[in-house]
């Protein structure tokens, strides 16, 4: 696998994944956050995700996004005891919003009938796991492939790389800041 970085306004991260024989895989890129218990993730175009190991380990269930379960997936807090693996499917955008911070990530692929596999993965461990020693963490994990596990995934949800062919797709990381303007009275202005 290649990777190549522009940062020019924006981070643009490029993969190449080259195989002289067929070759199935999956790829995320794993970020993880410092969020806020105010935290959200905004993801419009999905309207379906598997919750992974629900309702027992090594099964997975779709839900419709974003309350799924019962309980909003798209809030990252405030922590509850709750741990959830969530792969959002059809996926190519989602938006990070915390207070007046935001980080917005886009990926694609070069060829469009590969578009179908892009998705992302969600840890969102609110103080859920494991049960003896619990911990908040956000992962946001944008992917090529719509499942966590190569062994156990339906061929239809994986990347291919045909013979003496190339895969490539693309990251897209931008981040901004609410400004806020504060008006200062001044007295004696005339």
């Amino acid at each position: 696998m290649k990777r190549d970085v522009d940062v020019n306004g924006e981070i643009a991260v490029d993969y190449r994944l080259t195989a002289a024989s067929p070759e199935r895989f999956l790829h995320a890129v794993h970020i993880l956050l410092d969020l806020s218990s105010e935290a959200r993730i905004a993801a419009p175009e999905v309207t379906h995700a598997r919750i992974l190991d629900y309702p027992q380990t090594g099964v997975s269930t779709e839900v419709t996004w974003p309350n799924g379960l019962g309980m909003p997936l798209d809030q990252l807090g405030p922590n509850d005891g709750t741990a959830t693996g969530a792969c959002l499917l059809d996926c190519q955008h989602v938006t990070v919003l915390d207070q007046n911070d935001a980080l917005a990530l886009t990926w694609s692929t070069r060829r469009r009938a590969d578009q179908r596999l892009l998705s992302m993965f969600l840890w969102r461990n609110l103080c859920g796991w494991p049960t003896d020693a619990p911990y908040r963490a956000i992962g946001i994990e944008p992917m090529v492939g719509r499942a966590a596990d190569l062994g156990g995934a339906n061929r239809e949800d994986v990347a291919e790389v045909r013979n003496n062919h190339n895969f490539h797709w693309r990251l897209h990381i931008t981040c901004w800041r609410r400004l806020t303007c504060l008006a200062t009275a001044r007295s004696g202005h005339g």
